[in-house]
């Protein structure tokens, strides 16, 4: 159960932030649509490949070590978002975020498939996708308002908040 709340504050930090902030950022960084096509994909291309290595290092480090390290990442690339001087900055902060993700997804799955009866995993699967999807339902609408009544800063800032949540969960 610890997972399913983490999933979702972790969601927030996934697809649904990025849409809403895309005009701001192609307005401030003099981008053209393909740049943004590269920033969008950025984390889910990383996370594939993270998916990949994760897979190697579930067998030689602790479930709750990998997940902590996934969080942890996570909140580094959003800091990096915060702070990002330039586009490709934010490219590469967004390719880090795709790497805690897929770290996070990863031992997430895991964590159902070794802790959970095998009469009730598919409820648990089903569970933990809730959870990941209502994160991702309420990530573009918080993430427009902040933009518009702040900046688009401040929306990577609120994604540094439910990220650093579902560290103290996890905890």
């Amino acid at each position: 159960r610890a997972v399913y709340p983490m999933r979702f504050l972790l969601a927030f930090a996934q697809g649904g932030l990025l849409s809403p902030l895309l005009p701001l950022l192609r307005e401030t960084f003099h981008v053209s649509p393909g740049e943004l096509g590269l920033l969008t994909s950025m984390s889910g291309l990383s996370s594939v490949v993270m998916d990949i290595i994760a897979a190697y290092l579930l067998q030689r480090r602790p479930l709750l070590s990998l997940l902590l390290q996934g969080i942890g990442l996570a909140g580094v690339a959003l800091l990096g978002s915060i702070l990002a001087p330039s586009f490709y900055w934010l490219v590469a902060a967004q390719m880090l975020l795709g790497f805690g993700l897929g770290i996070t997804r990863v031992a997430c799955l895991m964590v159902i498939v070794t802790e959970t009866p095998r009469a009730v995993q598919g409820r648990a699967n089903n569970l933990l996708e809730f959870s990941a999807i209502a994160g991702l339902t309420l990530s573009p609408t918080l993430s427009g308002l902040t933009a518009s009544l702040l900046h688009w800063r401040a929306a990577f800032a609120l994604a540094t908040v439910f990220v650093a949540g579902a560290f103290g969960w996890v905890l």
